[in-house]
């Protein structure tokens, strides 16, 4: 339990993160559910509107009516954003938003499965699917973490520069204790 809390305390900017955005999608997604009749739109026309329907489905509304497949498909996602950061999250504080924003809408997401059978959406802006903060956060964080992937140094080139120090050090050790004793 201490090194839980230890963790916690360490990485409290993203734990922080993770519960506003987690804790803003349920609040929004709370507040259309009980102030608006399932498929209602505000206004009723227009690019923008706040429209009210479950999905049953994934993204883009694929996959209806798959809610145990997506919730265990959800565990899944979750798990491997924790072990992301977990492994990798030390190596920059941007991957570590990244991660946190996007197992924030995982979870938001996954409450909602476990708690509904379903997802609330409400955002409708024009053609695009409706979707909502949880689905946000998922695709900032996905770009992202695409955009540092894209923008910073091949990972087979870090990985030859750590094994090329890793074997400097080595080297160096063993130069340390080939050399005789001065008195």
């Amino acid at each position: 339990m201490r090194d839980v809390i230890s963790g916690l305390v360490r990485h409290w900017p993203a734990v922080l993160l993770v519960v506003a955005v987690a804790s803003a999608d349920q609040l929004t997604k709370y507040l259309i559910s009980h102030n608006m009749a399932l498929g209602e739109s505000i206004p009723t026309t227009g690019l923008f509107r706040l429209t009210y329907v479950h999905n049953t489905g994934s993204a883009f509304g694929l996959l209806p009516g798959q809610n145990a497949l997506l919730t265990i498909v959800s565990f899944l996602g979750v798990a491997l954003l924790l072990w992301m950061y977990r492994t990798h999250g030390a190596q920059a504080k941007l991957l570590r938003v990244s991660l946190a924003l996007m197992l924030a809408g995982a979870m938001g997401n996954l409450i909602d499965r476990l708690a509904y059978g379903k997802v609330i959406d409400f955002v409708d802006i024009g053609r695009w699917p409706i979707f909502n903060v949880a689905d946000s956060s998922i695709v900032t964080g996905g770009i992202v973490l695409a955009w540092i992937m894209f923008t910073t140094k091949d990972s087979k080139d870090k990985a030859v520069d750590d094994a090329d120090e890793g074997a400097e050090a080595l080297e160096d050790t063993y130069v340390a204790h080939d050399q005789p004793e001065s008195n």
